[in-house]
């Protein structure tokens, strides 16, 4: 279903050290094809996204519907 946001985990267990922070932001609108323009300039929007770790290896967070998301990890 494209049209719903998606709770995701990912696993970071390769690493050596410990994960210290994480920064999610996603791009966002209400289709695929959303874009801004001058006269609907918030169209798309960027938005920080709330990130659980889960033991010492795994994120947890939940992706919105039609986006674009990067995570930015510091170990």
């Amino acid at each position: 279903d494209w049209n719903s946001a998606r709770e995701i985990g990912i696993s970071l267990s390769h690493l050596d050290s410990p994960i210290q922070s994480v920064q999610a932001t996603s791009l966002s609108g209400s289709s695929p094809s959303a874009h801004n323009t001058f006269t609907a300039p918030e169209a798309v929007t960027e938005k920080s996204l709330g990130v659980t770790q889960e033991g010492k290896d795994t994120l947890l967070l939940t992706l919105p519907a039609h986006s674009v998301s990067v995570l930015t990890i510091t170990v």
